[in-house]
């Protein structure tokens, strides 16, 4: 799910090991949706999140270990409490200039703490096994949750105090609701839809799916009814995984049954993977370089439109599929209301630069240092080559459409279990072959 990594310019590491350090003193964070395997890295469509942290210090045997009070940040201690809820209490021989400092024992989480992650703009999304409370250091969804409400609550307070006078009907809608406590009357005209986007779903009801979009939502409205206007799931059809490049046996990394993506509340939110088939726009180009139809999906994200449907209002890429053991569930148990969750997962959110009035956007043309798709696609002689500088603070390289295509009558969601009468370009009528 994610790597940390310490690069170093001599290569002074254990190749078992994800982590080593580099001259620069740089801590580099990978957070990516890809397993480590070839096959995954090659064929599939992925996503990743990098970013680099500088040390604390010019000298690295001066920087001990901080504690968590200790001028720390959120994402550094969202980070350390991850990992250690692994149990990694593995000490390592920290190098630095290729050993002209001498070596270090320590605990990973001892040096993560030797990096300042204060001007980090993400916002760590984490899932834990087990059961939490709402309000002490939220998980899940509702991690997910508080970070869009602490950002629109702080945007719209500070645009308040500024413009007093005059504020837009979309953001007088949200502070509205942020003031109402989730008992809000605003028109569903200001909620604009969500996005998910997965590769896996699931046992899901009606209303975990409902708070799921009540907590993602910036305008806070109350979800009555599920539509598309409130929800989008992107999900590739039976008919997208067949005529993948893998064909069939690329849906093993779609493990959605057919019990899961069958069920009626499902079928008016399905969006297509695929999406338009091809690219005329500019001569010569049949595809945009990061649109990856053809490629089985095995990246997530999850955002929600703007207003003008133009952009994203936020934007979180995960490891996190669309279930309750991923994401987490709501129960009321002996020691008061908790929220469990059965799996790891690790993701960031991000939102835009520049204040409210701003959105991010999606490209096609370009790939991007800090949050970038990955693919690598074969046969496809004809896609550009991105440009990897051309990106702006606000863009993100989607590799589907921002406005994803609602299934049509004959579409069918994929189910990793079913046997198909169509066989694909090998043959094959299943994954088993």
């Amino acid at each position: 799910m994610f790597i940390m990594g310490l690069q170093d310019t001599n290569h002074n590491h254990d190749d078992n090991d994800d982590t080593n350090v580099q001259q620069t003193r740089k801590l580099r964070l990978i957070i990516h949706t890809s397993n480590l395997q070839r096959n995954d890295l090659e064929q599939k469509a992925q996503g990743a999140y990098i970013e680099e942290f500088p040390f604390q210090s010019s000298d690295p045997d001066s920087a001990k270990p901080r504690k968590s009070t200790n001028r720390t940040c959120d994402f550094e201690n969202d980070l350390v409490s991850y990992i250690e809820t692994y149990k990694y209490n593995k000490t390592h021989q920290w190098w630095w200039n290729g050993g002209d400092h001498g070596e270090q024992q320590r605990k990973l989480v001892d040096e993560i703490r030797r990096y300042d992650f204060s001007k980090t703009r993400a916002v760590l999304i984490l899932s834990t096994p087990g059961w939490y409370s709402y309000s002490d250091r939220p998980r899940g969804y509702l991690k997910l949750s508080k970070a869009i409400r602490d950002h629109y609550s702080s945007n719209n307070n500070s645009d308040a105090s500024t413009n007093s006078s005059s504020t837009t009907t979309t953001r007088a809608s949200r502070q509205e609701g942020h003031n109402n406590n989730n008992n809000s009357t605003t028109t569903t005209t200001t909620t604009t839809p969500i996005v998910c986007q997965f590769s896996s779903i699931g046992s899901l009801n009606q209303k975990w799916l409902q708070d799921f979009a009540e907590s993602l939502d910036t305008a806070q409205n109350k979800c009555r009814n599920l539509t598309d206007d409130v929800l989008r799931l992107v999900y590739p059809t039976s008919e997208e995984i067949r005529s993948s490049v893998e064909g069939y046996v690329g849906g093993a990394s779609v493990p959605g049954t057919a019990k899961n993506v069958e069920k009626s509340i499902l079928k008016p939110l399905f969006c297509r993977w695929a999406g338009a088939k091809t690219d005329h726009h500019h001569r010569g180009r049949r595809r945009h370089p990061l649109h990856k139809p053809s490629n089985v999906p095995h990246i997530k994200t999850y955002y929600q439109l703007t207003e003008d449907s133009q952009g994203m209002k936020w934007f979180c890429l995960t490891s996190h599929n669309l279930s309750k053991a991923a994401w987490g569930e709501k129960q009321n148990t002996k020691f008061g209301a908790k929220l469990m969750m059965r799996h790891w997962e690790l993701g960031v959110v991000i939102f835009p630069v520049g204040g409210p009035k701003q959105k991010l956007v999606s490209v096609a043309t370009a790939a991007a240092t800090t949050m970038t798709t990955v693919t690598k696609t074969t046969g496809n002689a004809d896609e550009e080559h991105c440009n990897e500088d051309s990106l702006s603070a606000n863009e993100i390289p989607l590799p589907f459409q921002i406005h994803p295509t609602a299934y049509g009558i004959s579409d069918l969601p994929w189910a990793v279990d079913r046997v198909y009468k169509e066989p694909d370009k090998y043959g094959r009528r299943s994954i088993q072959g």
